[in-house]
């Protein structure tokens, strides 16, 4: 989890399989939510930033903030845990296969992310169709939490009730490829900032604001997966198929190519780098500061 100086990989310890999911939670309730859904809009529709953030205010108020957010952006706040189990396990394996420590924690990133995609796409379904139909925002938006709770729960009911079970599957594909790349490109950034800030000396331990610039860096080389980020949502938004036409992410890639050519693949980039940046801080930074604490505490 973290990018502290120095030690060799290890199995996750039970505390940060708990430390993990705590810091999913405050990443996304201080901000990571809403930066997602933006990004999310901006991606289904190509409006401008303005326009979604003064919509969101002007029809849903302070709620527009966690639109989707209960109940299935809360449950992915377990989303951390495929990716420090099956990353730690991976980076063990493939040390002792005699891979370098960069290599091995790039491959087994990539690893964590496929299972991580695996485990989100049901609920980054969900939550993409309440954040991108016209008939859960604007002036059908709720206006209390019942009334939130309730809209984005039917909506799991509504869609396989109309598209069957399978639908929340939509977009399986382009997630897995792009959260296993998202996740190497994570690691390896993280490794790359990293050995720059040590100079060659792996025991120095980073301070705070080097670990913080770590972990912002290695979000930001994570959006080079941004044209997969993008195809996803878009597989995954509200969207009937023509008639006699079948959805999948080949039909939806070239679409998007066919409407706008290769600005539709880097739309969002703005507001993903921010928030992929803000994640990798929260993931690989705080919670190696909180896993540390907690060690420490118990030393005493």
């Amino acid at each position: 989890m973290g990018v502290g100086g120095g030690g060799d990989s290890h199995r996750p310890d039970f505390e940060k399989l708990v430390i993990g999911p705590l810091m999913v939670f405050g990443e996304m309730a201080t901000g990571g939510h809403y930066m997602e859904m933006v990004k999310i809009i901006k991606q289904a529709t190509g409006r401008t930033y303005f326009s979604i953030m003064k919509d969101l205010w002007v029809n849903e108020g302070w709620l527009g903030f966690y639109k989707g957010f209960m109940p299935w952006g809360a449950i992915q706040t377990a989303k951390g845990i495929p990716v420090l189990f099956i990353q730690s396990e991976c980076d063990v394996l493939f040390k002792k296969w005699g891979l370098d420590r960069k290599t091995s924690e790039t491959l087994a990133g990539v690893a964590g992310g496929i299972g991580q995609g695996i485990f989100m796409t049901p609920t980054q379904r969900l939550k993409t169709i309440v954040m991108t139909d016209p008939k859960y925002g604007g002036a059908a938006a709720p206006k209390s939490v019942g009334e939130a709770m309730k809209m984005t729960t039917t909506v799991a009911y509504d869609v396989v009730k109309s598209d069957g079970v399978g639908t929340l599957f939509k977009g399986l594909g382009p997630m897995m490829i792009k959260r296993g790349f998202d996740w190497g490109f994570r690691f390896w950034g993280v490794g790359v900032a990293k050995d720059f800030i040590q100079q060659g000396d792996p025991k120095r331990v980073l301070s705070v604001p080097e670990k913080l610039a770590v972990g912002f860096f290695g979000g930001a080389v994570s959006t080079l997966t941004m044209p997969l980020d993008s195809l996803v949502a878009n597989c995954q938004k509200a969207a009937k198929a023509e008639p006699g036409k079948r959805i999948n992410a080949i039909t939806v890639a070239q679409d998007m190519w066919r409407t706008g050519g290769a600005q539709p693949f880097v739309r969002g980039w703005v507001m993903r780098l921010l928030h992929a940046g803000y994640h990798t801080m929260w993931m690989t930074t705080l919670g190696q500061i909180l896993f540390d604490y907690w060690k420490s505490v118990q030393k005493k």
